[in-house]
């Protein structure tokens, strides 16, 4: 089978083996899980969201760029579940690499996603996973000289797979975005305001 888009080839490469890695590395444990399952709906509570500021570069798609990407992250934790609940603010800006043609394209979005963390008692590093959808408007322009200039601007549905690892006050986290058929893998290195809960 090929794969129409190269970068979103690369991300879901790149996830399932960071997938692979962690579950031959991090075990959850079973009376953990036995309980979260167990635990009443009524009973579960979220602390005050632990707030991250990130910042990047992201590969554009096609003939466009690789820019500069910006986000933020709000992660909910809560206590009778073994997951956590993330919204996550979004922005980067991609040029368009082709000399005949004078364009770029921008993004200004959110998603929400829930994060799978492999927490351990032994070590303060903590790796995870997370997936989502979300909006995003999209501006997408063109010059060129013989059909002009080309608005293709909107809000659009997007969806998103990622991973990072949380060590200390920072982040590292990778994230394939597929935003209306514009796939973009960012690289962001994140700073956490306060201390996680």
């Amino acid at each position: 089978m090929t794969c129409k888009h190269s970068s979103f080839c690369f991300g879901f490469v790149a996830l399932t083996s960071v997938v692979g890695s962690l579950q031959a590395q991090v075990q959850v444990p079973r009376a953990r899980l036995v309980n979260a399952v167990g635990a009443s709906a009524q009973g579960a509570t979220a602390s005050n969201p632990a707030i991250t500021l990130y910042g990047g570069l992201a590969t554009g798609d096609g003939a466009y760029s690789l820019g500069p990407a910006l986000g933020a992250s709000f992660n909910w934790n809560v206590t009778t579940i073994p997951f956590n609940f993330r919204l996550d603010p979004y922005f980067a800006h991609h040029s368009l690499d082709d000399s005949s043609v004078d364009g770029s394209a921008w993004f200004l979005g959110a998603s929400g996603n829930v994060e799978f963390p492999f927490r351990s008692t032994t070590s303060s590093t903590e790796p995870y996973l997370f997936g989502g959808v979300g909006l995003f408007y999209r501006s997408l322009t063109f010059d060129t000289p013989g059909a002009g200039d080309v608005d293709d601007s909107g809000i659009k549905a997007g969806f998103g797979l990622g991973g990072g690892v949380r060590f200390g006050g920072f982040t590292l986290e990778a994230n394939m975005r597929d935003i209306d058929e514009f796939t973009t893998i960012s690289f962001l290195v994140g700073f956490m305001l306060g201390s996680r809960r």
